[in-house]
């Protein structure tokens, strides 16, 4: 006669079939288990190992652009007498740019997508427009520009290359594109130096309505600018203005 189950004889069954089935499970997937463990460790270790890389790579470019800067910086002829021995100078200003621009295009091409390479472009560029390159000036400074993002330094070579584009014939292009970056809340440059290339622009085109316009608004907009002052000289004198009271020092101007 078989024996009668109960509730829990039943559920005591199934959880032993349960673990049965489990253990079956392990030990047929050991194999993939041990796999995937050895699989996780390993790409932490790879991606420790290329943060790792990441750093000393940046290390390594700073100091690569630290000596370029220093060469690019040096004395030149009279100006080095004195100097350490083991602190650069040149005989001359060409001994000087050959040896930075060296140093740069180390940087630039040993540590490419880093920011000292793309910093290293920036000083390139103006090299070549110090030995007359202007063409190749503004290509390195353009592919600097994409390189650098948000930072003071990629205003500088936006400037540079508006300055470029002046001396080379392009004033009326350039006037185009500061008055679209004026009405564009969104403007790569701040709104002052954008009002300062503006009005000089204006000036080398004869505009001097105009310039006189831009002047007046980056005095008047935007009293702190480091612009203001400059911008303030340029216009003429206007009704009620005062003259300037004689100093009280007499002689000895300049003592400011």
């Amino acid at each position: 006669m078989s024996e009668r189950l109960t509730r829990k004889d039943i559920k005591r069954d199934e959880f032993v079939e349960a673990l049965e089935s489990s253990v079956s499970w392990l030990e047929r997937h050991t194999k993939l288990l041990i796999a995937s463990a050895v699989g996780v460790v390993v790409l932490i270790a790879a991606g420790f190992g290329i943060w790792w890389w990441l750093d000393v790579r940046a290390a390594n470019a700073s100091a690569a652009l630290d000596l370029a800067l220093e060469a690019y910086r040096a004395p030149v002829g009279a100006d080095a007498a004195g100097l350490a021995g083991d602190e650069p100078s040149f005989s001359d200003e060409a001994a000087r740019r050959q040896r930075s621009k060296e140093l740069f295009e180390a940087v630039a091409d040993g540590y490419g997508s880093s920011d000292a390479a793309a910093v290293a472009t920036v000083f390139l560029g103006q090299i070549a427009a110090d030995e007359g390159d202007l063409d190749r000036a503004r290509e390195l400074w353009t592919e600097a520009v994409g390189e650098l993002g948000d930072v003071l330094l990629c205003d500088q070579v936006r400037v540079n290359l508006l300055h470029l584009d002046r001396q080379q014939g392009r004033s009326e292009q350039v006037a185009i594109e500061l008055e679209g970056m004026l009405a564009d809340e969104k403007r790569p440059l701040p709104a002052d130096l954008v009002l300062w290339e503006l009005a000089a622009t204006y000036e080398r085109l004869d505009r001097d309505a105009d310039a006189e316009s831009a002047y007046r608004r980056l005095s008047e907009e935007y009293p702190a600018s480091a612009y203001a002052a400059q911008a303030s000289s340029k216009l003429p004198p206007q009704a009620g203005d005062q003259e300037p009271l004689p100093s009280a020092l007499g002689g000895f101007g300049g003592l400011g």
